[in-house]
């Protein structure tokens, strides 16, 4: 069923859910969401990293992504793992809490933990395009700041130059190797003592900054735009209802973090324990054949219309298009 209005919404989250006292007494079904009573204006909940937790601990033995050039598939309980083992290093860097975390990468499996560990903390993010110029970055870190860069391999030496060039610095931890800087992988690993299995995501307020996401320039120069916790949320769950969105499906995009589509469309199959496929669009019909995709919401005019090209015809896909493409 497609939820067509608030009132299903709520309905199906009441449904799902169960009551606050069932949640706060430690139910089984302890699964929140953004929505915690009948009334859709009374929001309790406490930021994204809270609510993606526990969707993730009950979820933790689905499928959350699915990585077609090395075939590695990983559970929410590994992708949990990994996002509280990064969030833990990050916190013992002792950064103040407002501080930002940024993005630079690809779409890839690695991409979404440091989104997922700062949103842990209350950190804020900020995500980059990792194709954009030098010019383009040297602006956009002198808007916005990160403290520390979670950045794939092949966009550091453009990153040094723009931190040169508008006097902006702070630390790098790359996606892939490096001799020089911090690896994503060491983040991964397991902290000493007890801290992983105790750790619970900070409570944050709703509106409160999670992500800041730039504009596209078109009328003028790039600007952040600050979405906070309860946008994002909101947006996310509103997106699983109307795509009917189940721990059965499995979604396949291509949009990178800097674009709102992503995120939302990432969170919202976490709040529903649904899997995605990480694949280039030269793969994607190999990919919808392997994993049985049934859902492709795709962000971008030009990868429908290489779609229509290529002619096939695969069951139980869905493609579901933005309404503006619509003449």
């Amino acid at each position: 069923m497609i939820c067509e209005n608030e009132m299903d919404i709520t309905n199906k989250l009441v449904e799902s859910n169960g009551s606050k006292q069932e949640r706060d007494n430690g139910s089984s079904d302890y699964h929140p969401f953004i929505v915690k009573a009948e009334d859709l204006k009374e929001r309790e909940f406490f930021g994204i990293g809270y609510e993606i937790f526990w969707c993730m601990k009950k979820y933790e033995n689905n499928i959350a992504q699915y990585d077609l050039k090395s075939g590695i598939k990983e559970t929410y309980a590994s992708m949990l793992q990994r996002s509280i083992r990064t969030a833990l290093r990050l916190k013992s860097k002792k950064i103040s809490e407002d501080s930002i975390i940024g993005i630079c990468a690809a779409n890839h499996t690695d991409s979404v933990i440091p989104l997922i560990a700062a949103f842990f903390l209350g950190y804020r993010v900020v995500t980059f395009d990792v194709t954009q110029s030098v010019t383009d970055i040297s602006y956009l870190i002198q808007q916005v700041t990160p403290t520390i860069m979670f950045i794939d391999e092949e966009a550091v030496s453009t990153m040094e130059v723009a931190m040169t060039n508008s006097q902006k610095y702070f630390e790098f931890v790359v996606f892939g190797t490096s001799a020089k800087y911090s690896v994503m992988n060491d983040y991964s690993l397991r902290v000493d003592g007890n801290e992983e299995e105790i750790f619970e995501p900070v409570r944050t307020c709703a509106k409160k900054t999670a992500l800041i996401l730039f504009s596209s320039g078109t009328t003028g120069m790039p600007k952040g735009i600050c979405l906070p916790h309860s946008a994002i949320l909101y947006q996310s769950y509103g997106i699983s209802c109307a795509m009917n969105l189940s721990q059965n499906s499995v979604l396949l995009y291509f949009t990178p973090l800097h674009w709102i589509s992503s995120p939302n469309l990432f969170i919202s199959t976490i709040l529903s324990g649904a899997s995605r496929v990480v694949c280039t669009l030269h793969d994607i019909w190999r990919a919808i054949d392997k994993y049985k995709v049934i859902i492709t919401p795709e962000g971008r005019k030009s990868s429908l219309i290489e779609l229509k090209s290529i002619g096939h015809q695969i069951n139980n896909l869905r493609v579901d298009i933005p309404h503006s493409w619509i003449q």
